[in-house]
Protein backbone atom coordinates (compact mmCIF):
# COMPACT_ATOMS: atom_id res chain seq x y z
CA UNK A 1 0.00 0.00 0.00
CA UNK A 2 2.72 2.62 1.17
CA UNK A 3 4.68 1.61 -1.99
CA UNK A 4 1.65 2.13 -4.12
CA UNK A 5 1.17 5.07 -2.77
CA UNK A 6 4.19 6.83 -3.13
CA UNK A 7 4.34 5.38 -6.67
CA UNK A 8 1.13 7.42 -7.62
CA UNK A 9 2.41 10.40 -5.39
CA UNK A 10 5.38 10.58 -8.02
CA UNK A 11 3.61 9.49 -11.54
CA UNK A 12 0.90 12.43 -10.81
CA UNK A 13 3.78 14.74 -10.52
CA UNK A 14 5.99 13.53 -13.48
CA UNK A 15 2.50 14.02 -15.75
CA UNK A 16 1.97 17.32 -13.80
CA UNK A 17 5.19 18.12 -14.68
CA UNK A 18 5.33 16.94 -18.66
CA UNK A 19 2.00 18.38 -18.97
CA UNK A 20 3.43 21.80 -17.82
CA UNK A 21 6.28 21.60 -20.41
CA UNK A 22 3.86 20.05 -23.38
CA UNK A 23 1.54 23.31 -22.50
CA UNK A 24 4.45 25.91 -22.57
CA UNK A 25 6.13 24.27 -25.61
CA UNK A 26 3.14 24.50 -27.35
CA UNK A 27 1.99 28.03 -26.59
CA UNK A 28 6.14 29.11 -27.30
CA UNK A 29 5.84 27.29 -30.61
CA UNK A 30 2.43 28.65 -31.55
CA UNK A 31 3.75 32.24 -31.18
CA UNK A 32 6.71 31.22 -33.43
CA UNK A 33 4.60 29.67 -35.55
CA UNK A 34 2.52 33.33 -35.88
CA UNK A 35 5.90 34.91 -36.15
CA UNK A 36 6.95 33.44 -39.31
CA UNK A 37 4.24 31.97 -40.71
CA UNK A 38 0.78 32.92 -38.93
CA UNK A 39 -2.34 34.55 -40.05
CA UNK A 40 -3.19 37.84 -39.01
CA UNK A 41 -0.72 40.41 -38.85
CA UNK A 42 2.85 41.05 -40.67
CA UNK A 43 4.52 37.12 -40.58
CA UNK A 44 8.04 36.95 -41.32
CA UNK A 45 7.24 34.31 -43.89
CA UNK A 46 5.14 37.89 -45.52
CA UNK A 47 7.79 40.14 -45.30
CA UNK A 48 10.53 38.31 -46.80
CA UNK A 49 7.80 37.71 -50.00
CA UNK A 50 7.35 41.58 -50.15
CA UNK A 51 11.17 41.70 -49.65
CA UNK A 52 11.81 39.01 -52.72
CA UNK A 53 9.67 40.59 -54.50
CA UNK A 54 11.09 44.18 -54.25
CA UNK A 55 14.31 42.61 -54.79
CA UNK A 56 13.16 40.18 -58.32
CA UNK A 57 12.84 43.80 -60.12
CA UNK A 58 16.36 44.82 -59.27
CA UNK A 59 18.00 41.84 -59.80
CA UNK A 60 17.29 42.13 -63.18
CA UNK A 61 19.58 45.36 -63.04
CA UNK A 62 22.78 43.79 -61.79
CA UNK A 63 24.60 40.57 -60.46
CA UNK A 64 25.02 41.88 -56.87
CA UNK A 65 21.06 42.47 -57.02
CA UNK A 66 20.61 39.22 -58.07
CA UNK A 67 22.97 37.00 -55.89
CA UNK A 68 20.90 39.39 -52.78
CA UNK A 69 17.43 38.30 -54.31
CA UNK A 70 18.55 34.72 -54.42
CA UNK A 71 19.48 35.03 -50.92
CA UNK A 72 16.49 36.15 -50.02
CA UNK A 73 14.37 33.36 -52.14
CA UNK A 74 16.59 30.94 -50.16
CA UNK A 75 14.93 32.81 -46.25
CA UNK A 76 12.00 32.85 -47.76
CA UNK A 77 12.23 29.18 -48.69
CA UNK A 78 13.77 27.89 -45.03
CA UNK A 79 10.81 30.48 -43.20
CA UNK A 80 8.26 28.68 -45.50
CA UNK A 81 9.89 24.80 -44.77
CA UNK A 82 9.84 26.38 -40.84
CA UNK A 83 6.62 27.22 -40.61
CA UNK A 84 5.54 23.96 -42.65
CA UNK A 85 7.51 21.82 -39.99
CA UNK A 86 6.19 24.15 -36.90
CA UNK A 87 2.47 23.75 -38.13
CA UNK A 88 3.19 20.05 -38.58
CA UNK A 89 4.56 19.70 -34.78
CA UNK A 90 1.82 21.69 -32.96
CA UNK A 91 -0.66 19.21 -35.02
CA UNK A 92 1.18 16.54 -33.64
CA UNK A 93 1.29 17.63 -29.96
CA UNK A 94 -1.49 16.41 -28.41
CA UNK A 95 -2.74 18.71 -24.79
CA UNK A 96 -5.72 17.25 -23.49
CA UNK A 97 -7.41 20.06 -20.92
CA UNK A 98 -9.60 17.70 -18.78
CA UNK A 99 -6.52 15.41 -18.14
CA UNK A 100 -4.55 18.35 -17.31
CA UNK A 101 -7.38 19.48 -15.41
CA UNK A 102 -7.49 15.59 -13.81
CA UNK A 103 -3.78 15.81 -13.22
CA UNK A 104 -3.76 18.86 -11.54
CA UNK A 105 -6.95 18.64 -8.89
CA UNK A 106 -5.20 15.30 -7.94
CA UNK A 107 -1.69 17.04 -7.24
CA UNK A 108 -3.45 19.37 -5.45
CA UNK A 109 -5.47 16.69 -3.30
CA UNK A 110 -1.96 14.64 -2.57
CA UNK A 111 -0.48 18.10 -1.94
CA UNK A 112 -3.28 19.02 0.51
CA UNK A 113 -2.84 15.34 2.31
CA UNK A 114 0.86 16.28 2.70
CA UNK A 115 0.12 19.36 4.16
CA UNK A 116 -2.96 18.01 6.56
CA UNK A 117 -0.89 14.73 7.61
CA UNK A 118 2.60 14.93 6.37
CA UNK A 119 5.15 15.50 3.84
CA UNK A 120 5.28 11.74 2.97
CA UNK A 121 3.29 8.69 2.48
CA UNK A 122 4.65 6.97 5.03
CA UNK A 123 3.35 9.61 7.56
CA UNK A 124 -0.04 9.82 5.43
CA UNK A 125 -0.75 6.08 5.46
CA UNK A 126 0.42 6.07 9.14
CA UNK A 127 -2.37 8.61 10.36
CA UNK A 128 -4.93 6.96 8.37
CA UNK A 129 -4.13 3.74 10.10
CA UNK A 130 -4.48 5.56 13.54
CA UNK A 131 -7.86 6.81 12.02
CA UNK A 132 -9.00 3.34 10.87
CA UNK A 133 -7.76 1.68 14.66
CA UNK A 134 -9.41 4.77 16.30
CA UNK A 135 -12.95 4.11 14.22
CA UNK A 136 -12.55 0.51 14.82
CA UNK A 137 -12.99 0.93 18.62
CA UNK A 138 -15.79 3.22 18.01
CA UNK A 139 -17.52 0.97 16.17
CA UNK A 140 -17.24 -1.71 19.15
CA UNK A 141 -17.52 0.82 21.84
CA UNK A 142 -19.32 -1.76 24.39
CA UNK A 143 -17.25 -4.74 23.47
CA UNK A 144 -14.06 -2.41 23.96
CA UNK A 145 -15.79 -0.85 26.91
CA UNK A 146 -16.65 -4.39 28.56
CA UNK A 147 -12.74 -5.50 27.83
CA UNK A 148 -11.35 -2.59 29.43
CA UNK A 149 -13.68 -3.55 32.58
CA UNK A 150 -12.06 -7.25 32.24
CA UNK A 151 -8.75 -5.91 32.24
CA UNK A 152 -9.99 -3.35 35.46
CA UNK A 153 -11.47 -6.54 37.19
CA UNK A 154 -8.49 -8.27 36.70
CA UNK A 155 -6.01 -5.71 38.04
CA UNK A 156 -8.32 -5.23 41.26
CA UNK A 157 -8.67 -8.91 41.44
CA UNK A 158 -4.28 -9.06 41.59
CA UNK A 159 -4.32 -5.92 43.67
CA UNK A 160 -6.50 -7.16 46.30
CA UNK A 161 -4.32 -10.77 46.03
CA UNK A 162 -1.33 -9.02 46.63
CA UNK A 163 -3.24 -6.43 49.53
CA UNK A 164 -3.59 -9.79 51.50
CA UNK A 165 -0.06 -10.98 50.93
CA UNK A 166 0.98 -7.77 51.92
CA UNK A 167 -1.39 -7.75 55.07
CA UNK A 168 -0.21 -11.62 55.75
CA UNK A 169 3.35 -10.41 55.82
CA UNK A 170 2.96 -7.85 58.04
CA UNK A 171 1.22 -9.37 60.80
CA UNK A 172 3.90 -11.68 60.16
CA UNK A 173 6.24 -9.51 60.47
CA UNK A 174 5.08 -8.00 63.96
CA UNK A 175 4.58 -10.85 65.66
CA UNK A 176 8.22 -12.18 64.76
CA UNK A 177 9.45 -8.72 65.90
CA UNK A 178 7.30 -9.17 69.29
CA UNK A 179 8.50 -12.43 70.14
CA UNK A 180 12.44 -10.61 69.10
CA UNK A 181 12.13 -8.03 71.29
CA UNK A 182 10.75 -10.89 73.94
CA UNK A 183 14.08 -12.47 73.30
CA UNK A 184 16.13 -9.72 74.05
CA UNK A 185 14.74 -8.88 77.74
CA UNK A 186 15.16 -12.39 78.35
CA UNK A 187 18.78 -12.55 77.83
Amino acid sequence: MQESLQAECQSVEEDYRRMMQGKRIAENLEEAYLYTAGEGGISAAEAIGRAVRAAAVAAEHDDKSRELYEQLVEVENLIGDSGRELRCYLDSLSFEPEQFYETESRLNQINHLKVKYGDSAEAILQDKADDEERLLILKNYDEYLNELKGKLKKSEERLQKNARVCRRSVKRGKAFCRQRSQKDFRI
